[in-house]
């Protein structure tokens, strides 16, 4: 009983969750007279025997009388379970609840299985009764693979979501050393914490076949806004933090940016494990399998199955129970909340997307691989919002150098596998490329993927070591590599005037290459020299001098025998020739 006498006449009931009857009881200054009753009825939908009396949406409340399997999406207000009743939502369905989730009825289950989804709408904390079952399966593993896994539920043991994996096996990330940063979980006796990273090594039994690992989460599901501290060592080396998808569904990745912004850097990275484990000694494990993700889009570690496709590009749905890393810009906190949840989108899981706001996107995906596996990819793009220089969330450092090749745009002299230019779109601008190789090896660079107006646009590779100009929307480019880091041979450009006629390139006579004994003398006429790089004919790296700074330059003891050699010179103001010689 609210009293209400010289208030207002209007009632705030807070949430209803059944049947209210109200009635007003007003004192006439004799009698107190009662209202007549006024009834709020909560709309139900009751699924009993295999049908739906009526079909919930988002202003009833759904219970589950008697089994249950999902042969669509439901969405309602509220969902309850009913007493010894199995609900089960299938492989790419969702469950939609405005409220509440209650299964604590006893012997009720409610299972999720791969790849579908439970979403949340209201940022309410903790507003769930009882569990959930929610399963989440691996991509392929093989024995020594480790998964990256974040739990959907609460307290989730890590021993009981992967009981049979080796008792030291189970990981999380510190930030805070300045040298090996994975800390050991022994035998997997902790409970893994919402919005935390942890990685997994497969089970003792997977052998060298590739199978899958049928992850079980059992919980509480997680729901509502959280903070997750975040940490930058106290020798400022090292920011990254290993976090993870707190959600029984996908979050959007650009609205985790968007939220996080003044907090981490907008570039996530997921491990996919594509690389074999190195020796049994040695375990090692292949930074090249990070694949990246940031608003311009994703690079991944698989080469496209064919022009325009590659399932293996982060698409910036990051999956529940998905860990992933993220550098942090101070020692602080990120935050986790229900604007970031997705319905669907829920089958990109790593074994390691459509912006909220859409913005204009050309981009390109070049590979560079060889016969062997070897393989690395890199995102260029003309995308709106992006400028010239670098700018977070829209240009992504290499995160690491690969054990074959690496192949990245060049920005202020940093390696960046993600970056993006300023609109307009200018043809006549190019873009510096650069790889290392730490194999001798053949080659091939391929145009992978394009969207907006590269699908109708020409795209060049300007190769300054042999002086040619490839179109490779036409065919691949082959050519052969020695062991070195190459941060000038190749531009991409989008125009194909010849080389005489760029600026970059100067006249033959300005650089003179005499042949004297067993020496070798490179001289300029206009400009000091900078630096000089000397191939065979292989593109093998024979010789390289930086930091010249002079008119002239002796190669002294090449150990080479009648042979053609290229001798590449860059001078100071940066313009550059090869010349040709027999040596």
């Amino acid at each position: 009983v609210i009293d209400i006498a010289n208030t207002t006449t209007t009632l705030a009931t807070g949430n209803i969750t059944a049947d209210t009857y109200f009635r007003a009881i007003v004192f006439n200054g004799y009698c107190d007279v009662p209202t007549a009753p006024v009834g709020i009825t909560i709309k139900k939908a009751n699924y009993i025997s295999g049908s739906w009396d009526i079909t919930p949406d988002p202003r009833t409340t759904a219970i589950i009388w008697t089994t249950f399997s999902s042969t669509a999406d439901v969405s309602a207000c509220n969902f309850i379970l009913k007493s010894g009743v199995a609900a089960v939502f299938n492989i790419n369905h969702t469950l939609t609840v405005q409220n509440e989730i209650d299964t604590s009825a006893a012997g009720a289950s409610l299972t999720f299985e791969n790849n579908s989804s439970l979403y949340q709408v209201n940022d309410i904390a903790n507003p769930n009764s009882g569990n959930i079952i929610y399963k989440r399966n691996s991509t392929q593993m093989k024995v020594y693979d480790f998964t990256y896994w974040s739990s959907p539920v609460v307290n989730q043991n890590l021993y009981n979501f992967s009981p049979n994996t080796l008792f030291d096996k189970y990981f999380f990330w510190d930030t805070l050393p300045s040298f090996y940063n994975w800390r050991v979980i022994l035998n997997g006796t902790a409970s893994m914490q919402r919005g935390q990273g942890y990685i997994i090594r497969s089970p003792l039994q997977l052998g060298n076949a590739a199978d899958v690992f049928n992850g079980i989460f059992t919980g509480a599901p997680n729901n509502g806004s959280f903070t997750k501290t975040i940490e930058v060592s106290n020798a400022g080396v090292n920011n990254l933090n290993l976090l993870g998808n707190p959600y029984p569904s996908a979050m959007n990745a650009d609205v985790f940016f968007d939220v996080n912004t003044t907090a981490v850097y907008n570039s996530l990275y997921l491990w996919t494990h594509n690389t074999a484990v190195g020796t049994f000694v040695n375990f090692q494990y292949s930074s090249n399998d990070f694949a990246t993700y940031n608003y311009a889009g994703g690079v991944g570690t698989l080469p496209a199955t064919n022009l325009g496709v590659n399932n293996g590009l982060p698409n910036g749905k990051i999956a529940a129970g998905q860990a992933f890393f993220v550098r942090a810009k101070n020692t602080g906190s990120v935050v986790f909340n229900n604007t970031m949840r997705v319905s669907g989108n829920n089958n990109q899981f790593f074994r390691s997307h459509n912006s909220i706001n859409t913005i204009e996107k050309n981009r390109l995906w070049l590979e560079i691989s060889n016969s062997n596996g070897a393989f690395s990819q890199l995102l260029f793009g003309y995308i709106q919002n992006a400028t010239d220089a670098k700018d977070d969330g829209f240009d992504t450092n290499l995160f690491n150098e690969t054990p074959t090749v690496s192949f990245y745009s060049i920005l202020n002299n940093e390696k960046m596998t993600i970056k993006a230019d300023a609109l307009p779109f200018d043809e006549n601008k190019t873009n510096q490329l650069g790889f290392i190789s730490k194999i001798d090896s053949d080659y091939e660079i391929k145009l992978a993927i394009t969207d907006g107006l590269f699908d109708n646009q020409n795209v060049y590779l300007q190769d300054n070591l042999l002086n040619v100009v490839h179109n490779l929307k036409q065919s691949n480019y082959n050519f052969h590599s020695a062991i070195g880091t190459f941060n000038n041979r190749f531009l991409l450009r989008f125009s194909n005037n010849n080389l005489s006629n760029n600026q970059n390139i100067v006249n033959q006579s300005e650089i003179q290459v005499f042949k004297q004994n067993n020496d070798i003398l490179v001289q300029s006429s206009n400009n000091k020299i900078a630096s000089i790089l000397i191939f065979d004919l292989n593109g093998r790296l024979l010789h390289e001098k930086e930091n010249i700074d002079n008119d002239r330059y002796i190669i002294n003891n090449l150990l080479l025998n009648n042979q053609m050699i290229l001798i590449k010179t860059i001078t100071a103001d940066g313009l550059t020739i090869t010349n040709k010689i027999v040596f």
